[in-house]
């Protein structure tokens, strides 16, 4: 996991898409639906979208322009 602390937006980031709290969220879901589509909202840096990428086909929205420009970056590459 990397800790740093981005000034811009006044936020510690915590990069760890396999966090306890995210496989959690991802276990809850999974047990009333195991596909299709998953939009989060306030989707930070991304980390619950690419750990239920596996399962969803995933979207998310957020009001930080460093997160939805972070996580465009992210997708260029796969």
């Amino acid at each position: 996991m990397t800790e740093q602390y981005l000034k811009s937006e006044n936020i510690f980031i915590n990069r760890s898409s396999h966090s306890q709290r995210n496989r959690k969220r991802l276990e809850e879901i999974l047990a009333h639906k195991q596909s299709g589509r998953l939009l989060e909202i306030g989707f930070g840096q991304g980390d619950f979208l690419e750990l239920a990428q596996g399962h969803f086909d995933v979207e998310g929205m957020d009001i930080s322009k460093y997160a939805v420009k972070t996580i465009e970056d992210d997708l260029k590459g796969r």
